[in-house]
């Protein structure tokens, strides 16, 4: 019976380390900063710390998604209608801060640090393989990402 009882307790203290603590215990879990809707409840700003599992560190994401949209790491980038994120020159860069706020409906200030270097990209991704005629419309009224490095 002694040895049920370690064994119960061997198996959740395995379980919990498997399961839910591991953000904890590794202590780099994509997190959320912000998220706020478009003043006309259209979209939201989405703004996160991503790339956890990366092997060159974590970079910070702001993103402009329709309200419906998940703001996870794994598809923010690629449902967001523009979005900035602070992997530039291909090496990740969480280390500054990242804000958010809506000016109007139509444009996004994200601001970064001063000497923060940053990739801006102000138009959806295309969709892969899909026709022309399929392709999400360039500049169609969407809102855009204005980036001030003043924090």
């Amino acid at each position: 019976m002694e040895f049920m009882e370690k064994s119960s307790s061997l198996l959740v203290v395995t379980a919990l380390l498997l399961g839910g603590c591991t953000d904890s215990i590794f202590g780099c879990p994509d997190r959320l900063i912000d998220s706020t809707p478009s003043p006309d409840h259209a979209f939201k700003a989405v703004a996160r710390e991503c790339g956890c599992k990366a092997q060159n560190g974590t970079y910070l994401v702001a993103a402009i998604v329709e309200q419906q949209a998940a703001g996870s790491c794994s598809v923010l980038e690629k449902v967001a209608v523009a979005a900035v994120t602070t992997k530039a020159g291909g090496k990740n860069d969480a280390t500054g801060k990242v804000t958010v706020l809506w000016r109007d409906p139509d444009t996004l200030v994200v601001r970064l640090d001063r000497q923060q270097q940053y990739e801006l990209r102000n138009d959806p991704i295309l969709a892969h393989g899909a026709p022309p005629t399929q392709q999400p419309p360039a500049h169609s009224g969407r809102p855009r990402i204005v980036v001030v490095n003043d924090l």
